[in-house]
Parts: structure tokens; C-alpha cells; sequence
């Protein structure tokens, strides 16, 4: 038998927060419930934030928030914000 996300969770909470004494107990059970599905991640859950300096003005900027088609980089390896992307004009 298969069983859904929601089915699980209600199994979590009818044998791990109802069925013990006290919310302390029930908040301990949790806890050691999300270390455990943690360890099960097929990807880590946290990664080093990158971070790229631009040539022209100097700000920093993280590399998750860069342009899709890497509109950002030169090619020569420099790099610009999305404010100073030669051709590109963010005036609203």
C-alpha cells in the first residue's frame, strides 16, 4: 500500500504529538522527526552563497539572482549588475 503525504502526516500526528503527554514531549518527537527526514535529502539543503562583484559600480550580487541567459558576464570574464549591463536600459 502507498501511502500520500497527507496520510503520513496524519500517522505523525495521531503517534507523535496526540498520543504523548505534554507539548514538550510532542515538539522533542518532531524535532527528532525533521533531523531524520533532513538526513534523507537527495540534495543538500543548504549551499555557499557565491557572490560576484560588479566591474562598473562595485555591488555585490549573489549568484541566484543572475540573468537566466547570462546576460551578466563578458566575454572576457568581466561582470557587470543588472544596472550596468551595457545595451540594457532599466530606466522605468
Amino acid at each position: 500500500m502507498t501511502y500520500t503525504v497527507e496520510d503520513i502526516t496524519e500517522m505523525i500526528h495521531h503517534h507523535l504529538v496526540l498520543s504523548v503527554d505534554s507539548d514538550d514531549q510532542a515538539d522533542s518527537n518532531l524535532c527528532q522527526l525533521v533531523a531524520h527526514i533532513a538526513q534523507l535529502r537527495t540534495h543538500p539543503l543548504l549551499r555557499d552563497a557565491e557572490w560576484w562583484v560588479c566591474d562598473t559600480c562595485g555591488c555585490s550580487v549573489e549568484s541566484g539572482v543572475l540573468a537566466e541567459d547570462g546576460s551578466n558576464f563578458t566575454a572576457d570574464g568581466g561582470f557587470y549588475c543588472s544596472d550596468c549591463i551595457p545595451g540594457r536600459s532599466n530606466d522605468s
